[in-house]
């Protein structure tokens, strides 16, 4: 029997209470000060809410946290993708201010994609969304 059935089992599925969409993910990092200037100032993402634990970052339409966490809990894949309007533009300004790159722009199944590195470590993924088929 579903939970909240009164009927037991007579219930119809139906779309409500889908999700809906994503609205935050987290990003683990050594030092929140470090992370807040790497984000605001390289990625140009905005500061929503910061403690000496956590900050809140809007991107776009979502927000990213990032969680002051232990060392070997920081660094390595994200998961994360986010998108930019130019791969090529992202790659050539953030070059220019030492930005690491783990994989520099390239066309892949889903379009043109790179991935680079926070100064945790924390790996990234960009993709152009324009140049997806």
């Amino acid at each position: 029997m579903p939970l909240g059935d009164p009927q037991g089992s007579n219930f119809i599925y139906t779309d409500e209470g889908k999700p809906t969409g994503l609205v935050m993910a987290t990003i683990r990092v050594s030092s929140v000060d470090m992370a807040v200037e790497f984000y605001r100032d390289l990625l140009k993402m905005i500061v929503l809410q910061e403690t000496e634990s956590e900050a809140i970052m809007a991107c776009g339409e979502q927000m990213i946290m990032l969680k002051r966490s232990p060392a070997d809990w920081v660094g390595g894949d994200t998961g994360l993708v986010l998108s930019t309007d130019s791969i090529y533009d992202l790659h050539r300004r953030l070059i220019d201010e030492a930005v690491v790159f783990a994989q520099p722009p390239e066309r892949r199944e889903l379009g043109l994609t790179a991935v680079l590195s926070d100064d945790d470590g924390n790996l990234l993924t960009f993709i152009e969304l324009s140049s997806v088929p």
